[in-house]
């Protein structure tokens, strides 16, 4: 069957692929007060289309993610924009 995806049906021919995760990584940035981000996006699925193709004639994939954000906030000892 057929899964509509992205909403706006550019893929509406998609096919779900099935995948293992070979690695997780994140994306790690300290802001000047000391408060550390970090962001990694989790696939939650990957479709391929049936009958879409690229300019060089392989289809096209749609990927379904989550973003996962983590803050660890600079205590007021720690913080580096304070005296």
């Amino acid at each position: 069957m057929a899964t509509p995806f992205p909403p706006n049906g550019l893929l509406k021919d998609a096919e779900e692929v099935p995948f293992k995760m070979r690695s997780e990584g994140w994306t790690v940035a300290e802001l000047e007060d000391g408060t550390v981000i970090r962001v990694k996006a989790e696939i939650i699925r990957i479709l391929r289309s049936r009958e879409k193709k690229d300019p060089a004639g392989k289809p096209l994939y749609g990927v379904q993610s989550a973003p996962f954000v983590f803050m660890e906030h600079a205590s007021s000892t720690e913080r580096k924009d304070q005296p």
